[in-house]
C-alpha cells in the first residue's frame, strides 16, 4: 500500500518524509537500472528560501535539507505554488498512482529493461535549458514553477496549462507529448519543449520510437 499524501503539508512534512515513502514503496520490488540524479528544489519565500535535495542514488530515493553541488535538475516555485502542487495536483497523482500501482511497477520494469541508466540519464541532461511551467487551477489562481535542466542556459521555454489539461493528464485521458502538441500554449523553444518531454520515457536501444 502507498502511503496518502498528508493534509495540507509543510515543506519540510512533504520532502523528507513524504516523498521518500511514497516513492519508496511505490518503487519497491521494481527492477531499475542505476542512476546517480540529484534533483534542487528551492521554495522562494519572503523570509528565505526553503531548499531540499532529492537524490537517485543506484535504485534508492534519498531526501534531504540543503543544496546539491551540480543538480541535474533545479525546481523554483513560491509557497503559493507549493501548495498548489501538494493540495491539488499531486494529491490527485497520488491517488491514480495507488489505484494503478501494480500496473504502474510493470510498466516501469519494462520501459526500463535493457536500458543503460547512465546514457538515458545523460540524454536528458543534454537538453540544457530552463522550462517556466504557467498553471492556472479551477479557482482561476496562476502559480509559476521554474524547471532548469542540467546547468543551463541553453533551450528557453513557456508552458501555459489549466486545470482541465492536468486532469486530462492525471486521470490517464492524455499522454504527456500529446497534450503539449494538442492542447497547452508553448511560448519559445516548443521544438526542445517536446524533445525532453519524449526522452523522459525511457527506450531501450533499437526500440521503435
Amino acid at each position: 500500500m502507498l502511503p496518502p499524501p498528508p493534509k495540507r503539508p509543510d515543506p519540510d512534512a512533504f520532502y523528507l518524509e513524504h516523498v521518500p515513502a511514497f516513492f519508496g514503496a511505490l518503487l519497491d520490488r521494481v527492477a531499475l537500472p542505476p542512476l546517480q540524479l540529484a534533483m534542487q528544489v528551492e521554495i522562494v519565500r519572503a523570509t528565505g528560501p526553503l531548499r531540499y535535495v532529492i537524490e537517485i542514488a543506484g535504485t534508492e530515493i534519498r531526501t534531504r535539507a540543503g543544496t546539491a553541488t551540480e543538480p541535474e535538475v533545479t525546481v523554483a516555485l513560491d509557497m503559493d505554488a507549493f501548495r498548489t502542487a501538494t493540495r491539488d495536483l499531486w494529491p490527485r497523482a497520488a491517488r491514480r498512482l495507488a489505484q494503478t500501482a501494480p500496473r504502474t511497477r510493470d510498466r516501469l520494469a519494462q520501459m526500463f529493461a535493457g536500458v543503460d541508466g547512465a546514457d538515458w540519464l545523460a540524454s536528458l541532461i543534454e537538453l540544457a535549458g530552463e522550462l517556466v511551467l504557467e498553471y492556472t487551477d479551477d479557482a482561476g489562481d496562476t502559480t509559476v514553477t521554474r524547471i532548469t535542466v542540467g546547468a543551463g542556459p541553453g533551450a528557453r521555454a513557456r508552458v501555459v496549462s489549466s486545470d482541465n489539461d492536468a486532469t486530462l493528464l492525471l486521470e490517464g485521458k492524455s499522454s504527456l507529448v500529446h497534450l503539449l502538441k494538442s492542447r497547452v500554449t508553448i511560448e519559445g523553444d516548443a521544438g526542445w519543449v517536446l524533445r525532453l518531454a519524449t526522452r523522459l520515457r525511457p527506450r531501450a536501444p533499437g526500440t521503435p520510437g
